[in-house]
């Protein structure tokens, strides 16, 4: 038996997935960030998309984050979007909250089907971002902001 010894570069571990018996493969170390200044500091050069006060998305490149001015990047168009429905949702949500009733131990939540995508309403033992203690809340709910809740999916699980 004969064995062979490798050199792995610095900043990159062994692929045990893609490698083969006759090809090793090595993957680059990814370092996640422990903070927002960290995540900052790295950030490469890219397009990012802004939300601005009055609710529009704009595009612009950027070379660096700024962490205290930045915090309204996101990565993507949709991601944007996605989070411009997340706000309007929470918003709505607090004033149909006014209407319910804390009496009732069931949770009705309006979700997000994960085959489908489509918005739903179920009967959980948990409480959900978008729960409710009255089935018919949940389902008016459910029925003014189908819309939105369509809108900000990517964010919903």
């Amino acid at each position: 038996m004969s064995s062979i010894i490798f050199n792995i570069p610095e900043g990159y571990i062994l692929d045990k997935k893609s490698s083969t018996r006759t090809a090793v493969v090595y993957k680059k170390v990814v370092s996640l960030p422990s903070t927002w200044e960290s995540f900052c500091l790295k950030a490469e050069p890219s397009t990012r998309y802004i939300l601005t006060y009055e609710g529009e998305i704009t595009k612009e490149d950027s070379e660096c984050l700024n962490p205290s001015l930045d915090r309204n990047v996101l990565p993507s168009e949709e991601t944007a979007k996605a989070v411009r429905a997340l706000i309007q949702l929470l918003n709505l949500r607090e004033v149909y909250k006014e209407d319910d009733d804390p009496a009732y131990l069931c949770f009705y939540n309006v979700t997000i089907d994960r085959k489908s995508g489509e918005p739903r309403v179920i009967n959980e033992a948990y409480p959900s971002l978008f729960s409710f203690n009255r089935a018919d809340l949940a389902y008016k709910f459910h029925k003014n902001f189908k819309d939105l809740l369509k809108e900000a999916s990517p964010l919903l699980f």
